[in-house]
């Protein structure tokens, strides 16, 4: 079966990938129509605390989230701060578009291929530090 469809049926907020990387958190997760990600900072990062939109990151269709981590949200831990990215753009499938019949078109983004994106922003991010 095709692993973009497959994630159709996931809950939103699976979280497909969780990991540390280079002092960064790491995570893939469903999003409500497409998949997600996420890169969180420590304190110590000159991003921490910053909105998105003051940042310069290259990613799939910009950054579109920033927030504090919370003690009671397993996806966004305490102690980072996280930024968010998603691959619900233009010429992207949306999972919606399958699981309801609309008429799938675009990239069938899957969490594999969202986490190997990855190494591109980690190294924007870690470039902030030196």
């Amino acid at each position: 079966m095709n692993r973009f469809r497959e994630i159709a049926d996931d809950k939103m907020s699976t979280v497909y990938y969780d990991w540390e990387e280079s002092g960064f958190r790491c995570l893939v997760l469903r999003g409500p129509s497409h998949v997600c990600a996420y890169i969180g900072v420590k304190e110590n990062h000159p991003f921490y605390g910053k909105d998105y939109s003051d940042l310069n990151i290259s990613c799939h269709g910009g950054l579109t989230f920033a927030q504090a981590g919370k003690d009671n949200e397993y996806k966004w831990s305490a102690g980072w701060w996280w930024f968010g990215w998603d691959y619900g753009h233009y010429n992207d499938a949306s999972l919606y578009d399958f699981k309801y019949g609309t008429g799938l078109t675009g990239v069938e983004w899957t969490p594999e291929m969202v986490k190997g994106e990855f190494p591109e922003v980690i190294a924007q991010f870690a470039e902030a530090l030196l």
